[in-house]
């Protein structure tokens, strides 16, 4: 190591991909409504980014390191 690099204390390794979220009101399901307007929006996925994000506060930034392959 150099400089003021350090071993990170926990590693996450996987395959990352986008989630897609959408946020569709119940009432509107269970109305039988065929469309609805909805928000989409994207996020990072796959198990090194949820597992990054559960632990998110816990460790310092530089303590963990998430290694992903983009598919």
């Amino acid at each position: 190591m150099t400089g003021n690099q350090r071993r990170a204390r926990i590693s996450f390794y996987g395959r990352t991909y986008l989630d897609v979220e959408v946020q569709v009101p119940l009432a509107s399901l269970s109305a039988g409504k065929s469309k609805v307007d909805a928000r989409v929006s994207a996020v990072h996925g796959g198990f090194a980014c949820n597992a990054a994000r559960a632990i998110a506060g816990r460790f310092a930034p530089d303590e963990v390191r998430v290694v992903t392959v983009t598919s």
